[in-house]
């Protein structure tokens, strides 16, 4: 088996078919790869459309679990998944018809730990926006890191399987902006990466998307995953912490951006008091080699219960300037 596909499954019936039919119109044996389907207790007509489907092909595998969320579905996945190589496909996203193909021969051929897919197709109503970093060679996963040739979306990544087993590496469950998480981590470790410059993946903005709405969960677990990183540089050689403060200092800044959605003092509050309870995350703004971060962790270090309100005035006085 050459390739898992791992597709977790929850409430996408209006999608889940084109996302597997992308999945199976490839020019490879049907023997050569896998589709492993996760449904996440979805309430929906989603198995029911994959169950029809898998009547017709004997290469996806379809498994059923108590919703727990994206990572674990991912993680389910990836603990049955034969492949020598996985791809994590989202259920409401498709890939390119007869791409496997070229895809495992470049995977092969260069004995590559990961294939980082650099250009996609955003879909959103009638906008298509393409995105590509315009390289082809082997790189260490820090070099993609440093140089900001690394997406954070794990779709975008395909990963050899052993490399991910070796390095104990799994999804964060339970929490938004697991890929930021998961990515940080997996890069770190990464020898030889290499890249495809094709369009390969088609991301559809599910207006529906719990990623498209205010939540204030999304700043708190933006929280967690600072936290989970801060843990995980005890690993990182010191030539590469600044990757890590300043990955850190922008996840900081994303929780506080989302609260400028809502007026609700008792989420600021929450917030704010979930902020200090870490401030000693602070410092990594400070060790930032960005300036906005470096005055963000001196004011926030200055008044530690503030930091929203900080963070708004700043917003204002860079908008005036």
């Amino acid at each position: 088996m050459k390739l898992s596909i791992i597709i977790p499954m929850y409430n996408v019936e209006l999608y889940i078919e084109r996302c597997l039919m992308s999945c199976l119109k490839q020019d490879i044996p049907c023997e050569d790869y896998e589709i492993v389907v996760i449904n996440d207790g979805s309430p929906d007509g989603s198995l029911q459309i994959a169950e029809r489907i898998t009547k017709d092909y004997n290469n996806i595998t379809i498994i059923s679990q108590p919703n727990c969320g994206l990572s674990a579905a991912r993680n389910t996945g990836l603990s049955v998944a034969q492949g020598d190589y996985v791809w994590f496909v989202d259920s409401d996203d498709w890939i390119k018809e007869n791409c496997l193909g070229r895809l495992l021969e470049q995977l092969y051929n260069q004995n590559l730990e990961a294939l980082a897919i650099c250009a996609a197709n955003h879909i959103d109503g009638n906008d298509v926006r393409r995105f590509s970093f315009n390289e082809n060679e082997i790189i260490k996963g820090t070099d993609a890191m440093s140089q900001k040739k690394c997406k954070v979306c794990a779709p975008f990544t395909i990963y050899k399987r052993d490399f991910l087993k070796d390095n104990d590496l799994s999804f964060y469950k339970g929490i938004f902006h697991e890929d930021n998480e998961f990515t940080y981590r997996a890069y770190y470790f990464l020898e030889r990466l290499g890249y495809t410059n094709e369009i390969l993946y088609f991301v559809y903005q599910n207006p529906n998307s719990i990623t498209r709405s205010f939540n204030p969960k999304k700043s708190h677990d933006r929280i967690i995953v600072a936290k989970s990183l801060n843990n995980f540089m005890g690993k990182v050689d010191f030539d590469y912490k600044i990757i890590y403060y300043n990955q850190i200092s922008l996840l900081l800044n994303e929780a506080l951006f989302e609260l400028l959605n809502t007026d609700n003092n008792e989420i600021i509050n929450r917030f704010c008091d979930d902020m200090y309870d870490n401030r000693n995350l602070f410092k990594y703004l400070k060790k930032s080699n960005i300036l906005k971060y470096k005055v963000e962790g001196f004011l926030f270090s200055l008044f530690p219960r503030k930091t929203y309100q900080v963070y708004r005035l700043m917003q204002k006085f860079n908008r005036k300037h």
